[in-house]
């Protein structure tokens, strides 16, 4: 049976499907539980007037996420600077570098070497996979109610709630 072939100047009026292209590069999210997390890459930026913390110094870092089902990569952000919600109560890069720190057996000692300690040994955190919803993110408690927000078409996005010592 003989190859069948199409003329290749007929691509210029075809397109891919929208919907397959986004499906195909959606960001995938992993399962809500207790992951082994190691840093892999750190990045030192500033907030944007845009970021929920303008003007904060921040470390964007890089992590694999091993859990015991899925592996994956996440990014979280940190500060050793204190970042306060409306509420008054501390915002998450704050709360994960002080997780960063106990964790680490670091607690008081400066910001270069607490992050030097986080490029070099892994700790373990709890990541939920939440759904931006009109009412804001939701962290789906059950299989049908992840099906539900998935079928509802909304976003899916990964959350770093802790991090605490690795253990074996």
């Amino acid at each position: 049976m003989e190859n069948e072939t199409f003329d290749p100047a007929t691509l210029h009026e075809k397109h891919a499907d929208a919907e397959a292209v986004k499906e195909a590069n959606a960001f995938r999210t992993l399962p809500s539980g207790k992951y082994r997390l190691t840093a892999k890459k750190l990045e030192y930026r500033i907030g944007s007037a845009q970021s929920p913390w303008p003007g904060a110094e921040l470390i964007h870092i890089q992590v694999d996420a091993q859990g015991a089902t899925r592996r994956g990569t996440h990014f979280h952000d940190i500060s050793y600077q204190t970042l306060r919600r409306q509420d008054g109560s501390l915002d998450s890069p704050t709360k994960l570098w002080a997780n960063y720190e106990k964790a680490l057996g670091v607690v008081g000692k400066s910001a270069g070497e607490v992050v030097e300690a986080l490029t070099l040994y892994p700790v373990d955190g709890y990541l939920t996979e939440s759904f931006k919803t009109p009412e804001g993110y939701r962290t789906p408690k059950t299989d049908v109610e992840r099906e539900e927000y998935v079928k509802a078409g909304y976003e899916p996005r990964n959350f770093t709630q802790n991090v605490f010592q690795a253990r074996a």
